[in-house]
């Protein structure tokens, strides 16, 4: 059954949603076919987005069609990024390689497949080692998928998979116990996707720092501004190559909270109500998810569970960071909130573990949970409805497969 679903969902994707459901809850031991079935399905809709105005995809696109132009020696330093202070090499490569293929929408493909993969991922392992129900692994799968805001993911193609790979490499660093050069390497590499991603390997190394790190991580939320304030002095005398990264993501979280040039689009932002609804609604989720992880985490430490416990935390931190970004005028909190959701899904089937004394209290905060992410859901087909061409989203990849139309860029190439 796993092969035919896999094979059925590669020739029309959008059907490896349904299926993939459906095979997770018949046949959990084969839950890596699914989930590549149901991250593929994504990634085909990524594949096929087309904007009918200005976004974020537009530029990226744009970006292709110039960086296909220069020789496979000179990619490296290419770009208005890279002379922003970014060295892209990762992501250079990926777009030089779509742009070589005259197919820049091999770019969001990638991206929000491997989002989507890595996350459903990530939940499976974790639900099968603890025992997880079929039912309870199928609604935080229904969850993911209505939470994880798809329209973002698909114009934001650097940040949040940067987020992701870097989580991923916590993952089987602190769960899988795995220390090789391929978790190095995904600690290093997301760096040159989005330097922001270095935000997430300091959170990394809090972990060591402290071993109350649920208390450090609240006092850390709760002065940020004055923190940053002090981090950008010392930044500003890391003259060091080998600190550059990190100097650069101090200065851009600082500009987030300060940056006057930001202030316009901050406003143009807050007077939308639809980002409004979306703030007030990953705010809430993060804070129910912070509260979920804390009584997991304690769960863990008194079964001496380290392993989960230690990544649990690098998660609630990720919710902390993210809920401090509330007075922030620009939207940064959406990073953190979709890294929250994609990384920490695994919480809610948990729960039902952790907080055997807490039913009501659990029941109703999933009701909550629940009909927050349907509203996200809503909200983000809302906003693709008046940024792009709906068809191409929800009908064009029923006859259009990635798989196949890169073998084909690949033949003609």
């Amino acid at each position: 059954m796993k092969i035919l679903i896999t094979l059925i969902s590669v020739l029309i994707p959008p059907l490896g949603l349904p299926l993939g459901i459906v095979g997770l809850y018949f046949d959990r031991k084969s839950w890596k076919w699914y989930v590549f079935c149901l991250a593929y399905a994504f990634g085909a809709s990524a594949y096929c987005y087309e904007t009918t105005g200005t976004s974020d995809i537009t530029r990226y696109f744009e970006y292709i069609e110039g960086i296909k132009k220069v020789s496979f020696s000179h990619i490296l330093d290419y770009g208005k990024y890279g002379a922003e202070g970014e060295a892209l090499y990762v992501f250079n490569f990926i777009c030089w390689i779509a742009g070589k293929l005259n197919d820049p929408h091999i770019v969001p493909f990638i991206s929000v497949f491997l989002v989507y993969y890595l996350s459903f991922r990530i939940y499976c392992e974790i639900g099968n080692d603890y025992n997880i129900k079929a039912r309870d692994m199928i609604w935080g799968v229904l969850f993911l998928v209505m939470a994880l805001n798809f329209f973002s993911l698909v114009n934001n193609i650097r940040n949040v998979l940067a987020y992701i790979i870097v989580g991923y490499a916590v993952y089987l660093d602190c769960y899988k116990k795995k220390r090789n050069i391929m978790v190095l390497l995904l600690y290093v590499l997301p760096i040159f996707i989005h330097s922001s991603a270095s935000v997430l390997i300091i959170i990394r190394m809090l972990l060591f720092l402290a071993k109350r790190g649920k208390v450090a991580g609240v006092a850390i939320a709760m002065v940020l501004a004055p923190i940053l304030e002090a981090l950008k002095n010392l930044a500003t005398n890391m003259t060091a190559d080998s600190l550059k990264y990190i100097r650069k993501a101090i200065f851009m979280a600082y500009n987030y909270f300060n940056d006057k040039s930001a202030i316009e689009w901050g406003l143009e932002a807050q007077a939308s109500g639809t980002e409004r609804l979306f703030k007030i609604a990953y705010i809430t989720i993060m804070i129910i998810m912070c509260a979920y992880f804390y009584f997991i985490i304690r769960e863990m430490n008194k079964r001496k569970d380290t392993r989960a416990s230690n990544y649990f935390t690098f998660v609630f931190y990720i919710g902390l960071m993210g809920i401090s970004c509330t007075p922030m005028l620009v939207p940064i909190y959406w990073r953190f909130s979709a890294t929250m959701i994609a990384l920490g899904g695994c919480v809610f089937p948990m729960s039902l573990k952790a907080q055997k004394k807490m039913v009501v209290i659990r029941q109703i905060s999933w009701i909550v949970l629940y009909a927050l992410g349907a509203l996200c859901m809503c909200l983000y087909i809302w906003r693709m409805n008046s940024g792009s061409s709906l068809p191409s989203v929800f009908i064009q990849p029923f006859y259009s497969s990635p798989f196949i139309k890169i073998l084909l860029d690949m033949v003609r190439l």
